[in-house]
């Protein structure tokens, strides 16, 4: 019979490369049963996707006798994942710092789509990273059209990318190097107060010292580095600040 001897087969039953038919030794393998006017070959080599329902026949080296046809039905998919996107549900504010480009969210939630297309066995799953976690979601959880939607609720600071995985076990990734923040925490603030060994007293909200004081302004961000400085302004008149900065 004739057998196929090349071909990589996944456990989902699809080949994801080349397939070859071949006959066995002593024969020769066509696909039509015609002695003359006809190709007969040691192997028949496939290398398009595709699903294949064919009838092979054999002509005997010797006799030229042909066997009555067999049925092989096999289906090749060696082409990965296409038009792979992360959609948005919100626009973002685009900063550049120190050469990374950050996409802040003004909104306290953002929904996040993900798609990819197959054209021979179809998608089976998406793997979605957020910074250094990954979720994977399969088929039955995506809509109508192939896609997977998800929400992004809690302050971040992260790159969004995913792989889309076929069927057939080809995968294709996705990344667009923009670190995503959603940020819905204002900053916060304190002022403290160093009168050094001076002698002070503290009345009405008002503080009382024969010297100088330092007025020390502390400015912590959970999420982002502030893009500019920040303004302080003393009964309205803006006063120049030496800002001192720490790491996030």
């Amino acid at each position: 019979k004739p057998f196929i001897s090349h071909g990589t087969m996944s456990d989902s039953g699809w080949y994801t490369d080349t397939v070859v038919v071949s006959a066995p030794e002593g024969y020769k393998i066509s696909t039509s049963n015609k002695l003359y006017n006809n190709t007969w070959n040691e192997s028949i080599t496939y290398t398009d996707d595709g699903t294949y329902n064919e009838k092979y026949y054999l002509k005997n080296s010797n006799n030229n006798r042909i066997s009555r046809g067999n049925n092989i039905s096999f289906k090749i998919d060696a082409t990965a994942p296409s038009n792979l996107s992360i959609e948005y549900s919100e626009s973002t504010v685009d900063v550049i710092l120190e050469k990374i480009t950050f996409g802040i969210y003004k909104a306290k939630s953002v929904d996040v789509t993900l798609y990819a297309y197959d054209a021979m066995s179809g998608i089976d799953n998406y793997t979605y990273f957020i910074g250094s976690e990954s979720y994977t979601v399969t088929s039955d959880s995506f809509d109508d059209e192939g896609k997977y939607t998800f929400t992004l609720s809690t302050d971040m600071r992260d790159e969004i990318s995913f792989i889309a995985t076929d069927v057939a076990g080809n995968s294709s990734s996705y990344e667009d190097g923009i670190v995503r923040v959603i940020d819905t925490v204002a900053p916060g603030v304190s002022v403290i107060y160093d009168c050094g060994n001076a002698i002070y007293t503290e009345k009405d909200y008002y503080i009382y010292t024969n010297s100088d004081i330092t007025v020390n302004f502390v400015i912590s961000e959970a999420n982002f580095d502030l893009a500019e400085s920040p303004v302080v302004k003393i009964d309205d008149n803006t006063t120049e600040v030496e800002w001192v900065y720490d790491s996030v």
